[in-house]
């Protein structure tokens, strides 16, 4: 069997998961369009509905069941809430917040600097990491600069 020394691989492996900020912001979100897109640029939007806690962190409302069937055959027999209620933390709140459609991820980034110290530059990676998962789960849509 012919293929790749072990160490080419252990290093294609090391350097795959060892980006650049510059690497990871061009790491394309996909969702709403087909072309990859600069996740500087972007603006991404809440796509849940959400409340605010008495102390100022977001709760979101996630839907137990998101299929029409379930909603309508199984929901009514539960005694609990149509929803799950997700707390986020004071960043992944202020985050949240700023999620509206109108600021960039940019501008999220340069915030989270100014409130927690910091440059935007640091920010970037983890605000990525975080706006990943919440387009993954479908809490967030990214809308192109243009729209």
């Amino acid at each position: 069997m012919t293929g790749c020394p072990k160490e080419a691989i252990a290093d294609s492996t090391v350097a795959a998961h060892t980006l650049s900020l510059e690497e990871w912001a061009q790491v394309p979100f996909t969702r709403m369009t087909d072309q990859p897109l600069n996740l500087l640029e972007q603006k991404p939007i809440r796509n849940l509905e959400w409340e605010t806690s008495g102390d100022g962190f977001v709760i979101l409302l996630v839907p137990r069941f998101r299929h029409p069937l379930l909603i309508r055959w199984i929901l009514p027999l539960l005694p609990s809430s149509p929803y799950i209620r997700v707390r986020l933390d004071a960043l992944g709140s202020l985050v949240w917040q700023l999620c509206d459609g109108k600021t960039s991820v940019n501008r999220i980034c340069e915030r989270l600097g100014e409130e927690n110290g910091g440059d935007s530059d640091s920010w970037t990676v983890r605000l990525a990491e975080f706006l990943r998962k919440m387009e993954r789960d479908g809490f967030l849509l990214v809308r192109p600069v243009g729209d």
